[in-house]
């Protein structure tokens, strides 16, 4: 694995443990942290710093967030990103 690629994997849990701990109690808050990371992680990719195939790699890490809660609603996220249908994003 690349150092560009340890560095956002590491970046990945760093604030996926952050967001754990604080919106333990506000689901609502814990499933915008997940919308932000897919987008972030799709700026990333579209900016040619990652490929497809680093893109998948470090969604697969963002899917075990929460104990993989979320799992389902960010490969849909992820599905819409790579079909040309974004998500609209308000507020986050």
């Amino acid at each position: 694995m690349s150092n560009k690629m340890k560095q956002y994997e590491q970046a990945i849990r760093t604030n996926m443990a952050s967001a754990e701990r604080d919106y333990k109690n506000d689901p609502e808050h814990r499933k915008g942290f997940t919308v932000g990371a897919v987008l972030k992680l799709w700026e990333v990719y579209q900016d040619k710093q990652i490929d497809e195939r680093q893109f998948d790699k470090l969604i697969s890490v963002l899917c075990d967030y929460s104990n993989g809660e979320y799992r389902e609603f960010i490969n849909d996220q992820v599905a819409d990103y790579k079909a040309g249908n974004p998500p609209t994003i308000i507020g986050y």
